[in-house]
């Protein structure tokens, strides 16, 4: 009190929310704020709080809920229940992966680089035409074929019953980075032998790489811009995810259009 007196005396510059009571001053809406906190600011900042409060509304909308509802979900903060961005643009889950023994299928919605590019981290890529190829690892080769559509990628990789769990998991971060890559240049600093720049857009030499797998495995799910939250990585069984597999081929159906499109 000795020294809020003192700010006060002397004209201190300092947040008008103290004056109200606040203990502490962060975000105009923030999830982990009390009750009488959301009542202090609301009364006090009504004007700054309003755009922000009118997001949640139409977040509300958007999830077609009544107007009970949407009430209900305001007052009763339903908003700041960790949703992994699935009321985002483009959010929520952008990649999924289908394994069924012999093969891996990767679906990537609205993918911000190129999976070729990246994928020239596990191994030397052949490629036999656009959208098509082999990625040499070791002693073996794996082909891979890639059908684009409007908002999505279908990439197919073959062979991988021999492949061990590290390029397994190497091929769920390329996909990872394919979806996510922020150009943050987290894991350009990884590359120790400068193959990997990032400006703008990811470059791989592949005369320099050395395949170590660095920027692959400095974070658990590869990307820090996939770690935020953002995203969950799906792996189903040949015929859980109903309607991918039919009489053994893979196919797309509605419910894979609706991931395509979203």
């Amino acid at each position: 009190m000795k020294y809020f007196s003192i700010f006060c005396k002397e004209k201190f510059f300092f947040n008008s929310a103290y004056r109200y009571g606040l203990a502490r001053v962060g975000c105009a809406v923030c999830p982990l704020a009390s009750k009488w906190w959301d009542s202090i600011s609301w009364m006090v900042f009504k004007q700054d709080l309003q755009k922000f409060v009118n997001i949640l509304y139409e977040n509300a909308s958007n999830k077609e809920l009544s107007e009970k509802e949407t009430e209900k979900y305001i007052r009763d903060r339903g908003w700041e229940a960790r949703a992994g961005g699935r009321d985002m643009k483009n959010g929520g889950n952008k990649v999924m992966v289908n394994d069924d023994g012999s093969s891996m299928t990767f679906f990537i919605r609205h993918p911000r680089e190129d999976w070729l590019e990246w994928v020239k981290t596990i191994g030397h890529i052949i490629k036999e035409g656009h959208n098509q190829g082999r990625i040499e690892n070791l002693d073996y080769n794996y082909p891979y074929v890639i059908t684009r559509h409007e908002q999505a990628l279908e990439i197919i990789v073959k062979g991988t019953n021999k492949a061990d769990r590290f390029l397994i998991s190497h091929l769920k971060v390329v996909a990872n980075k394919t979806a996510y890559c922020v150009h943050c240049r987290g894991c350009e600093v990884e590359c120790p032998v400068g193959a990997l720049v990032i400006n703008g857009v990811v470059k791989i030499d592949e005369k320099k790489c050395i395949h170590c797998g660095r920027c692959l495995s400095f974070k658990e799910k590869g990307c820090l811009g996939g770690d935020v939250g953002l995203f969950r990585l799906l792996t189903c069984k040949k015929g859980l995810y109903s309607g991918i597999y039919s009489r053994g081929r893979s196919r797309i159906t509605e419910n894979m259009e609706v991931f395509y499109t979203a």
